[in-house]
């Protein structure tokens, strides 16, 4: 989001409003900025729903859908969500020292994205559609 810590709020705020008006370019490139914020920075992401008046559920639901697009494209993404429960459980052990309202953000979010990932790969089997690259 941005490699400023103390920019990094703004931006994180702005992410989070602007992703349901986002067009396919700035989307693209979101998902890989949002899918290794949370990853490189998961007490950050997390601490930002500490305060449940600034960011809500449903902006916890758009981040699930920014790391979404990311693992949707991802070539290593196999339909038994190895690669899911990887990043999941790295998230946890980066979380281990963070306070009983960050884990519990990031438990809530790890339900999301997944119920998310079981929807996305859902559409396509119930379609008879060939799985996006990356999610085979």
């Amino acid at each position: 989001v941005s490699q400023s810590r103390y920019t990094r709020p703004f931006y994180f705020k702005v992410v989070t409003k602007t992703l349901e008006k986002s067009d396919g370019y700035f989307s693209e490139a979101l998902g890989l900025a949002g899918y290794e914020f949370i990853e490189y920075h998961p007490q950050e992401f997390a601490s930002y729903f500490d305060n449940r008046g600034c960011f809500t559920q449903d902006d916890l639901a758009a981040w699930a859908d920014i790391v979404l697009m990311e693992f949707s494209i991802r070539e290593e993404i196999t339909e038994n969500q190895l690669k899911l429960h990887e990043y999941l459980k790295s998230l946890r052990l980066s979380l281990k020292n963070g306070t009983p309202t960050q884990k519990e953000t990031l438990r809530v979010f790890s339900a999301i994205l997944t119920k998310k990932w079981k929807e996305f790969l859902g559409f396509y089997r119930q379609n008879n559609l060939p799985l996006p690259y990356g999610a085979n």
